[in-house]
């Protein structure tokens, strides 16, 4: 079966120039200059990058240690850009992807749907959008007859034929729709970085409708404010860059100034010489290592593309409506995230909600492995994800062994701690503490506590498995 391919991405783009602003916290907007990059600032730093293409050339420690963890590593046997993941690294992955989902739902109350993998090729709207993505498509034929599809990108094409068959009227305005988008873009070898960009990824893609342009700014500061929220609670220093049209920029440069002041940072603003995107306005926040995840969009245009229209109560008109595309960004760029700031860490060690292994228990001796088992149940089954090392090998062999695998807490258990059901607690990047039971078990909920939990049930480290 032949493809017929969409339009090459390059050729769409290469008449847009782009014009680079600083807007400042102050309400003051200048042009970017070469002596604004000179610092080592974020800020500085997304300058060189965006403006001036200087690549950081940083070595990523992520993309081999996330491999020397034991959590995934690029399938053999698949195309290129394609992972597999053990269990600790599906553990991680499905806790990441739980914290996601509870983001949505607290911070926006939004509604869940499902859609297809594949569309019709030959369906012009879909056919359409696709040349947003170009030639980073995969294709699907079907066995029965002569027909092509196209395998989803994101959400959009899915939601977008939702929407047109839901009854929709004022009153339910703005809505929020959020689905769980495994996803798949054909990109080019050369632009691969393993998880962090890769062929395969999952996000939760969420758009809000709204009824017309002044009701999706609002909702768009709304998500943008949200979205700095969540960077401070995960405690990742940000950067924000915004991109817009020159036509938008005209008519909305006070209210992206005024927003800046609330932000209280500076943001890089990109002003395109037109329309490259179905979008007019998007931001994109940038992590310490200039990972790109949380971003918003607004879409004025593909209402109009799909026909989707509401119907004024009083006058009955028909109006299109504008829709705001949010994604906290991809899971596995967000495993990768974190796995780069804790190997950038004298003592590498996860957030204590996102280590597979948040408490290990070394015995001091094989007679003690049975109890050690008995009290890692009891701490088990209030909620921690522990292990015993009941290993064949030296104290010291274990706990050396515990610090390579970023295990957060360890003690050793011998005859006194089984005695006194106290441990001297060895606590990553935090001076050791004395624990009873109790108190370890508190201190570990305090520390997680917002955060999503899911058990661990192989308690002894010699059954577990990795790469």
């Amino acid at each position: 079966m032949t493809t017929t391919p969409p339009p090459n991405r390059d050729a769409i783009t290469k008449n847009i120039v782009s014009r680079w602003l600083k807007v400042s916290p102050d309400g003051t907007t200048t042009h970017v200059v070469e002596s604004m990059s000179q610092d080592d600032s974020l800020f500085a730093r997304l300058i060189q990058n965006r403006v001036f293409a200087r690549s950081e050339n940083k070595k990523l420690i992520a993309h081999k240690k996330i491999e020397e963890l034991g959590w995934c590593r690029r399938e053999a046997v698949s195309d290129k850009g394609h992972y597999s993941y053990m269990p600790f690294g599906t553990l991680g992955y499905h806790l990441m992807r739980m914290w996601h989902e509870s983001l949505i739902v607290e911070h926006l109350q939004a509604q869940e749907i499902l859609t297809p993998l594949l569309f019709d090729w030959s369906n012009p709207a879909i056919y359409d959008l696709a040349h947003t993505f170009s030639e980073r498509l995969y294709f699907a034929g079907a066995v029965e007859k002569e027909k092509e599809y196209v395998v989803r990108f994101n959400a959009d094409l899915g939601f977008f034929h939702l929407l047109k068959a839901m009854r929709i009227t004022r009153r339910n305005l703005p809505m929020h729709l959020y689905e769980y988008a495994p996803s798949l873009r054909n990109e080019r070898s050369g632009e691969l970085r393993g998880v962090e960009r890769a062929r395969a990824f999952s996000l939760f893609d969420i758009h809000t409708v709204c009824a017309d342009f002044s009701e999706a700014w609002e909702q768009y500061e709304i998500l943008f404010f949200k979205q700095a929220k969540i960077t401070t609670t995960a405690g990742m220093p940000s950067v924000v860059e915004l991109t817009c049209d020159e036509m938008f920029f005209a008519m909305y440069e006070q209210k992206i100034v005024d927003m800046v002041r609330r932000y209280g940072h500076p943001i890089l603003l990109e002003v395109l010489s037109s329309r490259k995107h179905y979008w007019t306005l998007k931001h994109v926040f940038y992590d310490d290592n200039l990972y790109s995840h949380c971003n918003t969009q607004i879409d004025p245009f593909n209402a109009e593309r799909f026909s989707l229209y509401y119907s004024d109560i009083h006058t009955n008109i028909r109006i299109p409506y504008v829709i705001c595309h949010t994604a906290f960004g991809s899971i596995e760029r967000w495993l990768l995230i974190n796995i780069e700031n804790a190997a950038r860490m004298d003592h590498p060690v996860l957030p204590l909600w996102l280590a597979p292994i948040q408490v290990r228990i070394i015995p001091s001796n094989d007679f003690l492995i049975g109890d050690a088992l008995d009290l890692a149940v009891k701490m088990n089954l209030a909620g921690i994800r522990v292990d015993v090392d009941d290993r064949s090998h030296t104290v010291n062999w274990k706990l050396r062994k515990a610090a390579e695998s970023w295990i957060p807490i360890t003690f050793v258990y011998g005859d006194q701690e089984r005695q006194d059901q106290a441990f001297r607690c060895n606590i990553r990047n935090a001076a050791p503490e004395n624990m009873a039971l109790d108190s370890l078990l508190t201190y570990v909920k305090e520390k997680t506590r917002g955060f999503p939990f899911l058990p661990w049930n192989v308690l002894e480290v010699s059954r577990q498995v990795g790469f």
